[in-house]
């Protein structure tokens, strides 16, 4: 424990998670004059990743980290949604441009993008790789902390970003039990040659779905089903994912 009061930027914070939430959450401390502790439990960022859809509140974020012009850089603007069947049928096409004139333009980023742009607005020094937190000691003022590399840390406050498997969740509240809802997916990346840029498709079914993100790195596709708890996930490799997608989709993978 430490006997000494902090206030204003004195505070000492840690961030616990450098993702999305984590590295946003630490960019506007440091911009309001903080400097806080970043651990992620990841070693390096690496290259894996899916299609995030940003919407102008989101947007309005970026713009007050100052990083909207990098994120423009990196991201597709979405301007037409197109609904369909699952036989591919077009239901209805919706213009988003009305949208953007009113409140800015949604954009579709890659996941990897959009960590590399908010990592800019956080000071290197700060953040440890490949580090998370093991103990949670919280007293009336302050929040004792070990970490898995064997050091240790105190706080006045501690900010759980480390998603939805969370140690710091677990470390205050216990064990919080997750509810499957039945349904798994699957998410993969195709040629860039069938982009239609600034088009978001989504096929909809009697239990299934499937979309299409386009984005700077490549089309984005998504595609869930239901699955029963404890069934076997199909794992497939090379061309038989191909098959394998198209079983799903006509449903023989449904239940088990």
């Amino acid at each position: 424990m430490n006997d000494e009061t902090r206030y204003g930027n004195d505070l000492q914070v840690l961030v616990v998670g450098g993702g999305i939430a984590g590295l946003t959450c630490a960019g506007l401390l440091e911009q309001r004059g903080f400097s806080p502790d970043i651990v992620e439990k990841t070693n390096r960022y690496g290259g894996l990743g899916y299609a995030l859809g940003l919407w102008p509140a989101g947007s309005n974020i970026l713009k007050g980290l100052g990083a909207y012009e990098a994120f423009q850089a990196h991201a597709d603007p979405m301007h037409t949604y197109t609904l369909l069947s699952d036989s591919g049928k077009k239901l209805h096409s919706y213009d988003l441009s009305g949208l953007a004139v009113e409140y800015g333009k949604p954009h579709l980023i890659w996941r990897p993008r959009l960590i590399d742009v908010l990592g800019e607005t956080v000071t290197d020094e700060n953040i440890r790789m490949g580090t998370t937190v093991t103990d949670i000691d919280q007293h009336d003022d302050v929040v004792d902390v070990t970490f898995t590399d064997g050091t240790e840390g105190t706080y006045d406050l501690v900010v759980g970003a480390d998603g939805i498997h969370s140690t710091v969740r677990e470390q205050v509240f216990g064990d919080v039990s997750l509810t499957y809802q039945g349904m798994t997916s699957w998410a993969f990346w195709v040629d860039e040659e069938l982009l239609d840029r600034g088009v978001i498709k989504e096929h909809w079914g009697d239990g299934r779905f499937a979309g299409l993100y386009p984005t700077d790195d490549g089309l984005a596709c998504f595609l869930p089903w239901l699955h029963r708890k404890g069934c076997p996930i199909p794992s497939p490799s090379g061309k038989d994912v191909f098959g394998s997608v198209s079983r799903i989709w006509a449903g023989s993978f449904r239940t088990c």
